[in-house]
């Protein structure tokens, strides 16, 4: 993002400071706060090496950032060639749902389904099909068109699924029917990724504190100097 930072006087905090609106919504998350109105701050004047020396304009970054941490619900999109609730927005890359998908307690079936080894297992490949798409109508938050694209890369490829679009969306639609649930990433890690995106040196310790992920965080104690007020 690449704002103005300043270290806050509680040894392991940043501020970072730019221009900017923020989308409506949440505003703390673990140790992540985001405020742009009705807040009074202090910090020490020191700003951490290597940072901006301007305060520049970053609404774009703060929208972003903000929906990786307060994720919400999207409208209704009544062209989705799958009928039913809008998908819920995940925040996982295509790289990271079929790591995560074959790391889960059932990923022996997703990693057998995503390379196409289904004979022994379904009485047809069409049966197959759709069991691969309950697994990406789960880690995608049964978003049709990347449960598509993610399709394409697996094994299980084929003319009938390239060919029919009858074909697909069937599919598509009994597999999203067939799913109640959706991956909700967790508070910690939607902290630790938020923590990746912004990819300062400074904020890299948060992993040292894991009760900064609480609603209240505990603050190491530290000596404070004589005559001073906090």
């Amino acid at each position: 993002m690449r704002p103005e930072d300043r270290r806050h006087p509680q040894i392991f905090q940043t501020r970072l400071i730019c221009k900017g609106t923020l989308p409506p919504g949440g505003r703390r998350i673990g140790p992540v706060e985001m405020y742009d109105t009705a807040r009074f701050f202090t910090v020490t004047g020191e700003r951490i090496p290597g940072t901006a020396l301007t305060v520049g304009e970053r609404s774009a970054e703060l929208g972003e950032l903000h929906e990786a941490l307060f994720p919400a619900e999207v409208a209704d999109n009544t062209n989705s060639p799958v009928s039913g609730p809008a998908p819920a927005p995940t925040p996982l890359n295509d790289a990271e749902v079929t790591k995560k998908a074959s790391a889960a307690t059932n990923g022996d079936k997703f990693r057998k389904l995503w390379a196409g080894d289904w004979q022994g297992d379904y009485t047809s490949q069409s049966e197959a099909d759709e069991a691969l798409c309950c697994h990406l109508a789960f880690w995608t938050g049964k978003d049709a068109d990347r449960m598509d694209i993610l399709f394409r890369e697996s094994g299980l490829l084929r003319p009938k699924w390239e060919q029919r679009e009858d074909y697909r969306r069937e599919t598509i639609s009994r597999a999203v029917a067939r799913t109640a649930e959706t991956y909700t990433m967790w508070r910690r890690e939607r902290v630790e990724k938020t923590v990746h995106f912004l990819g300062h040196p400074a904020l890299t310790g948060c992993g040292e504190y894991p009760d900064l992920y609480a609603g209240n965080p505990v603050r190491p104690e530290r000596p404070r100097p004589p005559g001073n007020a906090y």
